[in-house]
C-alpha cells in the first residue's frame, strides 16, 4: 500500500468490478489475478541466486522465499484482505530467515579456508 492505497492498477480493480474496501466475489476474483502475476514474477526470480556472487545467495533465497510465504498468505486471505491485512506465517518466515542464515554461515567458512 503507498499513500493508503493499495498497489493494484486501476484498469484491474474497473475490469473485476471490484470494491476493495469491502469483500465479495469480485474482489476475490482480482486477488486470485494479482496473485497470480506476482506467482509468475516469483518464478522468474528463482533463478536469480544463480547470477549473483554466492555471499548473496543465501538473502536472495531468503527474500524470494519470504515473498512466497506472502503470497501465500494473500491467496488465503482471498477478498477478506479487503478487511484485514495479511502477511507471512511468523514461524515459517523465520524458520526460512534462519536456514538461509546458516546457509551464510557456512559459506562464509567455506571462503574462509
Amino acid at each position: 500500500m503507498c499513500a493508503g492505497r493499495p498497489g493494484v492498477p486501476a484498469d484491474a480493480v474497473a475490469r473485476h468490478g471490484a470494491d476493495l474496501t469491502r469483500p465479495g466475489a469480485a474482489l476475490g476474483r482480482l486477488v486470485v489475478e494479482q496473485a497470480d502475476l506476482a506467482d509468475i514474477d516469483l518464478g522468474a526470480a528463482a533463478c536469480l541466486p544463480d547470477v549473483v556472487d554466492p555471499s548473496y545467495r543465501p538473502f536472495l533465497r531468503a527474500l524470494i522465499g519470504v515473498q512466497r510465504l506472502r503470497l501465500q498468505a494473500v491467496r488465503r486471505a482471498g477478498a477478506s484482505l479487503a478487511t484485514r491485512t495479511s502477511g507471512p506465517p511468523a514461524p515459517a518466515a523465520a524458520g526460512l530467515l534462519l536456514r538461509e542464515a546458516a546457509a551464510r554461515a557456512r559459506q562464509a567458512l567455506r571462503v574462509g579456508r
